[in-house]
């Protein structure tokens, strides 16, 4: 499993990745910016993105559509709670910032088995 973890905020980000990898789910490469992220998806495919929607004033939702389009999952990470139209067009799941290190581990599982049933022929 290959995860792409895109987050502009160091210390964020830094936890974060180390809690994905201290799971074990495979390898996870940090994306401090949308550059670096569409640099890392053209490199080498992902099963799945962490994506922050709010990248320093950017938003991340067109890079999601090349993630998905791509075959890749999907868990977007994002303060913005009210604003349910703002995902209606992806099928994926959101996690609410702030978060903790147990609430991404759920989420991430679930995306893994959820992958592992559709990928069953």
């Amino acid at each position: 499993m290959r995860i792409l973890f895109l987050e502009d905020e160091i210390i964020l980000a830094l936890t974060f990745v180390e809690a994905l990898n201290d799971m074990g789910v495979g390898e996870v490469v940090h994306a401090a910016d949308l550059e670096e992220a569409e640099r890392a998806l053209e490199a080498s495919p992902f099963d799945l993105g962490i994506l922050d929607v709010n990248l320093e004033g950017r938003s991340s939702l067109d890079f999601a559509r090349k993630f998905m389009a791509a075959g890749g999952v999907v868990i977007f990470a994002t303060g913005y709670t009210d604003d349910g139209e703002l995902f209606s067009e992806f099928a994926c799941r959101v996690l609410r910032k702030p978060y903790e290190a147990e609430e991404l581990e759920a989420m991430v599982r679930g995306a893994i088995r959820g992958r592992m049933i559709e990928d069953r022929p």
